[in-house]
């Protein structure tokens, strides 16, 4: 049996997808029906995580998985699924080494999250953030801290380049 798309009220559109597209008028009752599910732990609406023109494109909810919870789309099987499937996880295991690395004091410990990864590397090489991260540079891991040089809207700046040829496609 296939998911018919055309009339269906909520569906995921494949296995692994975090994202349920919902017909209007149905979403507060999926989002209530799906908060009872304990294996989910969080639920967002797309206009909590995406913006810009084509947000109305993306999926009306995204599930956050609990703990080895991995989702499943097709209709004859168990939604959810526990083990691990290689999806990966909001919070981050950040090792740093070297002369300018300073450990944190006596009995603290660092939180880092997925996010924080690439502003630290883009700062620590002294590069513009780009202008809609999420994350922050881990600054008070460096005994001299961090300087990312300002912000950048990366996107732009290729555009830009591709349309001067210096960048061929």
């Amino acid at each position: 049996m296939e998911v018919n798309y055309s009339t269906s009220r909520a569906f995921m559109l494949e296995t692994g997808n975090l994202g349920v597209y919902v017909r209007r008028g149905y979403c507060g009752a999926v989002r209530q029906a799906l908060q009872g599910i304990s294996q989910i732990r969080g639920i967002a609406s797309r206009d909590e995580v995406f913006w810009g023109p084509y947000v109305e494109r993306a999926p009306s909810l995204l599930l956050i998985p609990g703990p080895d919870v991995f989702f499943d789309a097709n209709i004859h099987a168990e939604p959810l699924h526990k083990g691990y499937m290689g999806v990966h996880e909001q919070h981050a295991l950040v090792a740093l080494a070297g002369d300018e690395v300073s450990a944190p004091p006596a009995g603290e410990e660092r939180r880092a999250s997925i996010y924080d990864i690439t502003p630290t590397i883009l700062a620590y090489l002294g590069l513009p953030l780009p202008h809609d991260t999420d994350g922050r540079p881990l600054a008070d891991a460096f005994a001299t801290g961090l300087n990312a040089a300002g912000k950048a809207n990366y996107t732009s700046l290729f555009r830009r380049l591709r349309r001067l040829q210096l960048l061929k496609p």
